[in-house]
């Protein structure tokens, strides 16, 4: 949520059908299938969020890269 408000954008003022990483499967990409891993890639304002997942869908890892393109962990394993 911190991404989004980072913006501006207050999520739960915002439908989720108007969020393209909630409805479309383009952002998201199988890292593992065993176990299972996921990377979900949420852009906006020229920003992007990579959220890994595992199989119960519990955050691993988020790395968010800014416009200039240098990345920073923001929590992991």
């Amino acid at each position: 949520m911190g991404f989004y408000e980072d913006h501006g954008i207050t999520l739960s003022e915002r439908p989720y059908w108007r969020l393209p990483w909630c409805v479309d499967d383009h952002p998201v990409t199988v890292l593992d299938e065993d176990p299972w891993r996921l990377r979900v890639d949420i852009d906006h304002g020229g920003d992007r969020l990579e959220v890994v997942v595992d199989g119960d869908l519990a955050i691993v890892e988020t790395t968010r890269d800014t416009v200039e393109g240098s990345a920073r962990n923001v929590a992991g394993e």
